[in-house]
């Protein structure tokens, strides 16, 4: 099923501290200007890499990017009720306003980062970005992965209202953690304080749905805080999947 997608006021995120976490990070608020930290590999715990968040390089093409824009336009041209008959098409209870919001947010970054749907980044080039540089995320385009992603979700969701938190940790499809790799991601909280994950740089292969995974318990940054260790399931609000995010020491690439 296709829906339309946000046309495209400018907002000004105000600075809020990056919180250290092992091989990673928490921010609640992301801001243009800040350096955030990126990178990590197999063999080391620092986050040797940092990325200028230049937001303001995307101004042009946010608009009418606010709350009450996507709000209006959430209730317009019949969205309300097609989204709501989509989400409860999978028997599923989540808020259809803020799935319709990521789903937005989903595709606007892969034109905002001009995200090649078919082929996958090529991690090497990526790489060389920050060698000895701290490029700028307009400088990315084309060669994001998942900090990059997650880093414009984040600001684009604050511009929306949402709440939510930028993290960089670990994740995994196993529940023993025995394949588990460095990855950025996104948590939501939803009126009720659910919190989730929407994982912006896996979407659902061939329609661009987000994916958004529903957490065991609390997610947030006391639960991580001073952990070395933890994973925290997820089940996928539409078709059930079911994932692992938290904080450890990644074994795979």
């Amino acid at each position: 099923m296709k829906f339309e997608r946000f046309p495209i006021e400018k907002q000004e995120a105000a600075p809020e501290e990056i919180r250290m976490l092992f091989r990673g990070v928490w921010a609640d608020e992301l801001f243009g200007g800040q350096e955030l930290p990126v990178g990590g590999s197999l063999y080391s715990e620092q986050l040797t890499g940092r990325l200028q968040l230049d937001f303001e390089s995307f101004e042009d093409e946010l608009g009418n990017y606010t709350e009450e824009g996507m709000k209006d336009f959430f209730e317009s041209n019949g969205n309300n009720d097609k989204y709501r008959e989509y989400i409860e098409s999978f028997n599923s209870d989540f808020d259809p306003y803020l799935h319709f919001v990521c789903y937005q947010i989903q595709n606007k970054i892969i034109s905002l980062l001009e995200i090649d749907q078919i082929k996958r980044t090529n991690a090497l080039e990526r790489t060389k970005m920050y060698v000895d540089n701290v490029p700028k995320l307009s400088e990315m385009k084309g060669k994001t992965m998942c900090g990059e992603r997650a880093a414009l979700a984040q600001y684009l969701l604050q511009k929306i209202g949402v709440e939510s938190a930028y993290v960089s940790g670990v994740s995994s499809f196993d529940e023993a953690g025995e394949m588990e790799e460095g990855h950025s991601f996104i948590v939501l909280k939803d009126k009720d304080g659910q919190t989730f994950i929407f994982d912006v740089a896996r979407p659902h292969e061939g329609n661009n749905v987000p994916s958004i995974f529903k957490t065991d318990e609390h997610f947030d940054y006391e639960l991580l805080a001073g952990k070395e260790d933890l994973l925290v399931g997820g089940t996928e609000v539409l078709v059930g999947q079911r994932a692992y995010f938290g904080v450890g020491d990644p074994n795979v690439l």
